[in-house]
Formats: C-alpha cells, structure tokens, sequence
C-alpha cells in the first residue's frame, strides 16, 4: 500500500481485529504501519450502516439549520387566518389549535392567504 508520508509502496498491514468498543461487533479496525514512522487507522464498516450514519447526520444537519436560521419565526395560531378571536379557538376545530408551533399545522393560512 502507497505511503502519503514517504511516497514509497511500504506501508504493511500490522493489525486486524473487530472493534468491540463500537456500537456494532461487524466493524473492523485495521492499523497499517511504514517504515518511515508513518501509521495509518482504517476501519472497514458494513455498507447498511454506513448508509445509517449518512441519514442520520444529514438530519442532524437539517436539525441544526432549522435551529440557528435566525430569519425564521415561529407564528402561532393566532396569525392564522381559520383562527376565530372571538371564540379564541379554531374555526376548523382542531383539537391541537392554540399551540406555539402554527408552522405544524397542514391547515394554516396565513392572514395574506399563503401556507407556510
């Protein structure tokens, strides 16, 4: 295997074992060492959990967007325009209206008429 650190072809494999300090038994970690000094950590991970992690980290990216967008605003269901103000309730009765979280809701419109 080719060696970054020398440019040569002498990096060998000098360990290969599962990794039981995972969260799963079928990750395997493998140490390949030079000459030079150089060493290198790979661990070999099956492809379902690979694309696992992918998922989850993608969401988790979308979660910290979501989180530190300073432009959005949270609106509640007072800012809808099925929200009666009178009855202080929601003229479409749904049984979760008057939380702080309108952008939930697949029925609300806004006072200009658009959907969130």
């Amino acid at each position: 295997m080719f060696c970054p650190s020398c440019k040569t072809y002498r990096l060998k494999l000098v360990d290969s074992h599962k990794s039981f300090q995972s969260l799963s038994e079928d990750i395997q970690r493998r140490q390949y060492r030079c000459p030079c000094r150089y060493a290198k950590t790979v661990y070999v991970v099956p492809q379902e959990l690979l694309q696992e992690y992918k998922e989850l980290k993608s969401k988790a990216e979308q979660i910290v967007r979501l989180l530190t967008d300073s432009t959005q605003t949270l609106k509640d269901c007072s800012s809808c325009s099925f929200w009666d103000h009178n009855a202080v309730k929601c003229d479409l009765g749904l049984p979760e209206a008057g939380g702080t979280f309108a952008e939930e809701c697949s029925s609300y419109l806004d006072k200009n008429g658009g959907h969130l």
